[in-house]
């Protein structure tokens, strides 16, 4: 399993950090580089290959204001962004895009859940997934904890919304916060052969870099995303100082996987 860390493409300064640590790669936000500026975009690109380490995932996939679930969703919108987030993906080598983007598939609490699943399947399924798939890239369609989001809570929901979507390039991605939060057993990892392609982990109390292997039970979540064939693990966590925490973290997690 590779190991990852996420932090802004803006932070270029964070990609030598995490080649000197061990990571295998490094995960931004799609969204964010959205807003960037082409000069922006050459100049992140350009750290990545000056420091030989690949950009192989994104998060944040879909903007807030880009609703896929409510009253007014606006497919035309949603095409335009995915014209212009999919091709930046394409070039960076981005080969996994996290679909958690709370703000844009959150309901409203008058509006049908059901409605709000059928058309969160039909983003995925209709829109999202093919584009994805012309670039190659595949979708892990992220548990959120309750607060983040109301609807796809559990690994079991990421896996059953991944598979209504029939879709090669859906699946699912279990966070190691969210499913602390959420109650969500790391056993239940272990039912989902082949359908968890991506992970997200920290030390979930806080939400921190992992930096002991005995301050939490890192290993059985690692162990089980090894078992179903989860090709990735990404830190995404808060931190007061970047270098030390990313190099105490890959100590951490690649003594466990």
């Amino acid at each position: 399993m590779k190991l990852g860390v996420c932090f802004s493409a803006r932070q270029t300064g964070r990609i030598a950090i995490a080649k000197e640590a061990g990571f295998d790669y490094v995960e931004v936000s799609i969204s964010e580089m959205s807003d960037m500026s082409r000069k922006e975009i050459d100049i992140f690109k350009q750290a990545l290959g000056d420091n030989g380490i690949p950009c192989e995932a994104a998060n944040c996939f879909i903007k807030g204001e880009n609703k896929v679930v409510g009253k007014t969703v606006d497919y035309n919108a949603i095409i335009e962004y995915l014209h212009k987030v999919l091709p930046i993906a394409f070039d960076i080598g981005i080969k996994t895009i996290v679909f958690g983007s709370g703000g844009s598939r959150n309901r409203e609490d008058d509006f049908p859940e059901d409605e709000a699943y059928r058309q969160v399947t039909a983003f995925l399924r209709d829109y999202a997934g093919p584009e994805c798939a012309k670039y190659g890239v595949r979708i892990a369609v992220e548990p959120l904890v309750h607060w983040a989001s109301k609807m796809i809570h559990t690994v079991e929901e990421a896996v059953c919304l991944s598979q209504d979507c029939a879709l090669d390039n859906v699946k699912a991605l279990a966070d190691l916060f969210h499913m602390y939060e959420n109650g969500d057993d790391v056993a239940n990892i272990l039912k989902y052969n082949n359908q968890i392609i991506h992970s997200h982990i920290a030390n979930p109390p806080k939400r921190r870099f992992p930096l002991r292997a005995d301050e939490f039970d890192y290993k059985s979540f690692l162990d089980n995303l090894k078992s179903v064939g989860c090709e990735r693990c990404s830190i995404e966590s808060g931190t007061d100082d970047f270098e030390a925490d990313a190099k105490a973290a890959f100590k951490v997690l690649n003594s466990l996987r």
